[in-house]
């Protein structure tokens, strides 16, 4: 579903996404919002708070007053935040559990999220497991996930792909 000037729209189906509870909340506090991959949870952040949505059940799992972060990605196991090189996870219990102190991007990923340390892209599942991470990202600004690799993004709107240690130029 997608949140519009004009209401909630159903991206999969051709009518309007149906009234939830999780819907109003979105539409009247979140400025960041993301959809877990299986539709099954949705994190916004707006203010100073943060919050995990079931869409199933439409109950909230939790409500966190926190510094707004500077990205999120809704994972299956939560809410993983970027806020001034800290990276970390909200699980449904409401617990953060740190990933990273020096991330400068984040970005989704299957089953997980991509994060920037430095020169290196690293991907976490969602239950936080590190995988080995792909060199080449220096003064990268974003991230996302493509194939076995990912693509990252730098100020000057040039894109990078890098996989298994290789970067290959996508545009300049």
């Amino acid at each position: 579903d997608l949140l519009t000037q004009g209401g909630w729209l159903s991206l999969a189906e051709p009518h309007p996404a149906v009234a939830s509870a999780w819907r109003k909340a979105a539409s009247e506090r979140a400025e960041l919002g993301d959809e877990s991959p299986d539709g099954r949870l949705v994190c916004f952040a707006g203010g100073d708070k943060l919050e995990l949505w079931d869409t199933a059940s439409d109950k909230t799992l939790i409500a966190i007053d926190t510094q707004r972060p500077d990205d999120l990605v809704a994972t299956t196991a939560g809410c993983v935040t970027l806020k001034a090189g800290q990276l970390g996870s909200y699980g449904i219990n409401g617990q953060l559990t740190n990933w990273s102190a020096t991330a400068s991007a984040l970005g989704p990923a299957s089953n997980g999220v991509l994060g920037i340390e430095g020169d290196q892209v690293t991907r976490w599942s969602a239950s936080g497991d590190k995988g080995t991470p792909l060199t080449g990202a220096s003064g990268a600004v974003a991230v996302g996930a493509s194939g076995d690799g990912a693509v990252i993004g730098f100020a000057d709107g040039s894109l990078t792909r890098l996989s298994r240690g290789q970067s290959l130029p996508l545009a300049s």
